[in-house]
């Protein structure tokens, strides 16, 4: 026996949003419901028959990855382009503190005094990048 097209079973098209399949099942599976029409075997049948046409659905689209609704594909298009815009600050930061770091590790001529400022300054820079490191190893 060929089983029906669960899409056809519920009256959706299969591009239907997952809300407007939920509400196709829940309406269907309320009408033929048996304990809403005295326990009649040709509700239980169709009952039987929308609520595995539903299971199907939702097991197509779950192996699928299933259909995406607009706003949610604007949604993830829109956390997708805050994540690349953090990378990206991230980078720089990163970029401008090892460009400070190489200006400050430079070695004075010989015999010329450090800054005592600097050198605090290096030490400082060399702690956060150690800890910075860490975090990235956590994280």
């Amino acid at each position: 026996m060929e089983r029906a097209d669960p899409y056809a079973t519920l009256g959706v098209d299969p591009g239907a949003e997952d809300a407007v399949v939920r509400q196709a099942y829940r309406r269907l599976a309320q009408l033929h419901h048996p304990d809403h029409n005295a326990g009649s075997p040709e509700a239980a049948r169709r009952f039987e028959q929308v609520h595995a046409a539903y299971l199907e659905v939702l097991r197509r689209r779950a192996a699928a990855g299933g259909p995406r609704s607009a706003a949610q594909e604007a949604q993830l298009s829109a956390r997708l382009a805050a994540l690349e815009q953090e990378l990206k600050a991230a980078r720089r930061a990163r970029e401008r503190r090892e460009r400070r770091l190489r200006a400050v590790r430079r070695s004075p001529s010989p015999g010329a005094a450090v800054d005592p400022s600097l050198a605090r300054l290096a030490a400082l820079v060399e702690g956060l990048d150690a800890l910075a490191s860490q975090l990235d190893d956590v994280g």
